[in-house]
């Protein structure tokens, strides 16, 4: 009977204590007590959930579950207490009005417009929000991940489609992951834009004619690494791999592995594809990975270039790897560099690369 009073008497909180304007919500989502429906039990558990948007209204609906759950035990005469105890919490994830306005451009030029949306205020809960709550400024989006014509059929229908949480969500995979890395790659240009120098307004940099010829040498050049970069794997020459490196590039593979420095690019490559001892010095990976890539190739499908300033380029592109001695299945990838100009020659200074998963 407390159990049942307390918990009607919490849903009160919301509607009798909170400003109507501001978000609440109080949820008992577990009630676990008793072994038998002839015997009293000792003690019940309860699991809450809370949310709101503001740090004020939290303190409160927390306070006053507490002192509905004294009241009630006290009232009914308990000998002791109920203890309340906050389990785990997180602030409210609060996207920085400034930094959302310049990502949402940024994604807008890469998406187009009517593919990036402005969503209501809602109650996930998510410890992304510990960056906000420690000062950095943040902001968390969305990538839609519903196959369009499906989406399309629910809209008409009304019918709710499932989300991350349901045993039934099926993303369509390769355009989700398509859109999220197209996604992240505006932002870091967007981040790494805002360090270069240079005349730049509005997402465009202001370039005369006689710069525009020249930006288009160095695109040239750019690409001419990237070639190279497959030219080096598929005749599995480290060396070769290696020389299109910075001195102290970063590079992480497929795998999550990193490598710091071109010398350590080229024995892990070589390791990889087969052509030093097995134990040969400076190598990182694990044994059974040794000539792994040895049958492999590699071919660029797509390579998108964008100058953050006359020295700095990014390239994102979409690879696909063919020749894997456990499968005669092809392999799609994402890789994201950065590329540098130093002492008049491009070299890659970070490179990460990831595995699209296939859905079969």
């Amino acid at each position: 009977m407390i159990a049942a009073r307390t918990i009607l008497a919490w849903q009160t909180i919301v509607s009798r204590e909170i400003d109507p304007r501001d978000p609440a919500v109080i949820t008992v989502g577990a009630i676990n007590g008793g072994t038998k429906a002839n015997i009293i039990p000792d003690e019940v558990r309860m699991q809450l959930t809370v949310r709101s948007f503001r740090d004020e209204v939290r303190r409160h609906l927390l306070s006053a579950i507490e002192r509905i759950a004294d009241g009630e035990a006290a009232a009914a005469g308990a000998e002791k207490k109920p203890a309340v105890q906050v389990v785990e919490s997180v602030n409210p994830t609060y996207n920085d009005p400034k930094l959302t306005q310049r990502v949402a451009m940024a994604l807008r030029q890469t998406l187009g417009d009517s593919n990036v949306l402005e969503m209501p205020p809602d109650m996930p809960s998510d410890d992304f929000a510990e960056y906000g709550g420690a000062g950095v400024p943040a902001l968390l989006f969305r990538v839609g991940a519903v196959e369009p014509k499906k989406f399309d059929a629910a809209r008409k229908s009304g019918e709710a489609l499932p989300g991350p949480h349901s045993p039934y969500f099926a993303p369509d995979l390769v355009r989700s992951l398509r859109t999220d890395s197209a996604g992240r790659f505006a932002q870091s240009e967007l981040g790494l834009r805002s360090l270069a120098k240079g005349a730049i307004a509005g997402g465009r940099t202001h370039m005369s004619a006689s710069s525009t010829k020249a930006r288009s040498g160095e695109e040239e050049a750019v690409r001419q690494v990237m070639n190279g970069y497959q030219e080096a794997w598929n005749r599995h020459d480290p060396d070769a791999f290696a020389a299109l490196f910075a001195p102290d590039a970063d590079f992480v593979n497929v795998a999550g592995t990193h490598w710091k420095g071109r010398e350590a690019i080229r024995v892990n490559h070589a390791f990889t594809h087969g052509t030093v001892p097995i134990d040969s010095e400076g190598v990182t990976h694990p044994k059974e990975l040794y000539g792994v890539f040895r049958t492999v190739t590699i071919a660029f499908t797509q390579i998108n270039l964008r100058f953050l300033r006359e020295d700095v380029a990014v390239a994102h592109v979409h690879s696909e790897s063919r020749g894997y001695a456990h499968t005669n299945k092809s392999r799609h990838a994402l890789p994201v560099m950065i590329l540098t100009k130093e002492g008049g020659r491009w070299h890659i200074a970070v490179a990460q690369n990831t595995y699209i998963r296939s859905s079969a």
